[in-house]
């Protein structure tokens, strides 16, 4: 999915995210639109509901490419994936993310269907330069939607799997299967698709 451009959450997030529990510093309270490198408030896996200032992508171990959205078959190829999978994720509360893969195309815009936040299932790091990176996880979306966009960020919806994602003594080797068949309604343009 490396034709993602980027995401925007707004204020309505944040005051819904405020009144779940979940903390933000007071500069936060504006608008975001995010590209590739720029910070995004990212809820971190631990025992409370931690918020980090994270740029969007992560230092690859083996090149020396960034990554910005990692394919979920990779973690089972790539043990220090794994190992962020296991310690590291992440969850990136969005009101829409917004593709464009070929500039003479109207922009994709993929939102909940009930304009809720859309919460990307991710991992973090530590980057070389001493920044805290993340990456979202993606799968594939069904072959009737492959013509307008290959891969979709894994999204969390329930207030039940949020919690599991981001405890950090879940198994998520284990449960990844359920996170991945998991059902979610958005709309990509016009078009309603379950992903």
């Amino acid at each position: 999915m490396g034709d993602l451009l980027n995401y925007q959450s707004d204020k309505k997030t944040i005051v819904e995210l405020l009144e779940n529990g979940i903390h933000f510093s007071p500069y936060l309270l504006r608008d975001f639109n995010i590209a590739k490198g720029e910070y995004f408030p990212a809820i971190v896996q631990s025992h409370t509901s931690k918020v980090y200032m994270m740029s969007w992508g992560i230092d690859n171990y083996n090149q020396s490419l960034t990554l910005t959205q990692i394919y979920f078959k990779s973690f089972e190829k790539q043990s220090s994936l794994k190992k962020l999978l296991v310690n590291n994720r992440i969850l990136i509360p969005v009101n829409q993310l917004m593709q464009n893969k070929d500039e003479y195309k109207p922009e994709l815009v993929i939102r909940s269907k009930e304009n809720n936040i859309l919460y990307m299932a991710g991992i973090w790091k530590e980057n070389e330069d001493g920044s805290l990176g993340f990456a979202i996880i993606t799968k594939d979306v069904t072959e009737e939607y492959s013509s307008k966009i290959r891969r979709i960020p894994l999204f969390i919806t329930s207030r039940e799997d949020i919690a599991t994602w981001l405890k950090k003594d879940t198994k998520i080797i284990n449960e990844l299967n359920y996170f991945l068949k998991k059902k979610v309604d958005v709309e990509i343009l016009h078009d309603i698709i379950l992903v």
